[in-house]
């Protein structure tokens, strides 16, 4: 099945061994460690693509890197290896793109941002935050942003999300856990319910993915 694409990855593998260490072939490292990436992703090694990217030196005082870009390479690291279900590696990248968000004007970055700390949450067992993320996630107004859809289903999807979270709050939390936590997660999960269409509750059993089309 993947035969036809290792002779490629072999192919890369060894330029970038090459350049690896010299500073004038920082462009071609790039190049070749988001060909590799797209090679392992297109494979479905999520996190072998993952650590390909993390490899890269975005904050080279050599070259220009803006900001959109560092925020966009720690966000597709940190999603990729959420494919994985790899909290604590996602985890380190969202926080490196926590200093970036805050500045950046790019909503469909930003909202796939949102989507991968409420995930990380979520696999952490920190169910009432990832509830509260989800659930801020559900109500994106604009299911358009520039030329780019967001697709609904992935809304609806986080508000199943939030469902699931309300409810394993009580499961998970200890018995002293304050009244205002068990408030806040009861009323999420009744704000919740009530937006389903029937009325019932459906608990989430797959990974919330913001699929964004042109």
């Amino acid at each position: 099945m993947f035969g036809s694409r290792r002779p490629k990855r072999k192919l890369l593998i060894i330029p970038l061994l090459r350049f690896s260490h010299g500073v004038s072939f920082e462009d071609q490292v790039l190049v070749i460690r988001e060909k590799l990436a797209e090679l392992y992703e297109s494979e479905q090694q999520w996190s072998r693509a993952a650590q390909m990217l993390s490899g890269m030196d975005l904050d080279s005082t050599m070259r220009v890197i803006d900001d959109t870009l560092r925020l966009s390479k720690c966000v597709q690291i940190a999603r990729l290896y959420l494919e994985d279900d790899d909290a604590v590696n996602a985890e380190a990248f969202i926080n490196k793109a926590s200093f970036l968000v805050s500045n950046s004007q790019h909503e469909v970055l930003n909202l796939q941002y949102k989507v991968c700390y409420a995930r990380i949450l979520d696999l952490k067992r920190k169910f009432l935050e990832a509830a509260l993320r989800y659930y801020d996630i559900s109500h994106i107004e604009k299911l358009q942003i520039g030329d780019e859809l967001i697709d609904e289903e992935a809304l609806e999807q986080a508000l199943s999300a939030v469902v699931s979270c309300t409810i394993l709050v009580a499961a998970v939390e200890s018995p002293r856990v304050s009244l205002l936590r068990i408030v806040m997660a009861q009323d999420l999960l009744g704000v919740a319910s009530s937006a389903s269409v029937d009325g019932s509750i459906h608990t989430a059993n797959r990974p919330l993915v913001l699929n964004i089309s042109e």
